[in-house]
């Protein structure tokens, strides 16, 4: 239940990005932590929010996202994707439900897909609906559920 919680959170600062630290900020063994894991990784940007540290960064090519515990714990790796890289039964299950009344005025905003050792790989969805976001959270068989967290744009 702590790791949903986390993962939630994690995801609502993924969506606001409201506030930044430097490197110099950041504990030393969360950095130390990160190199060991991630050695290729470039063009870090690191943020702090309250307990939790986040860092973006490139690697292969594309933009990912890890999360750390104070004592330098990584909570859990997200990286945007496109509605093509969902797994096909998601992808099928989110077509039709952006169908649906509830949903049939949404936008996608974004995809976002998570890894943790405790949780495995989710998906969020973040849909606009006039000034509101919605998020729909899968793990990628199929089945949606809409987290209770529609929060205003920023």
């Amino acid at each position: 239940m702590k790791v949903k919680i986390l993962i939630g959170i994690l995801l609502l600062i993924t969506i606001t990005n409201s506030l930044f630290a430097n490197a110099d900020s950041i504990n030393r063994y969360i950095r130390s932590s990160f190199r060991a894991e991630f050695t290729n990784a470039k063009e870090l940007r690191w943020e702090k929010i309250r307990d939790i540290t986040k860092v973006s960064f490139q690697l292969d090519g594309e933009t990912f996202y890890a999360y750390y515990t104070s004592d330098a714990s990584l909570i859990s790796v997200a990286r945007d994707i496109t509605l093509n890289q969902l797994p096909f039964q998601l992808s099928r299950s989110l077509k039709r439900s952006l169908t649906k009344r509830r949903y049939r005025e949404c936008q996608l905003v974004y995809i976002i897909e998570t890894s943790s050792e405790n949780e495995g790989t989710n998906y969020y969805i973040v849909l606009r609906k006039q000034e509101r976001l919605m998020i729909l959270k899968s793990n990628g068989s199929g089945d949606l559920e809409e987290k209770s967290l529609p929060i205003p744009l920023p």
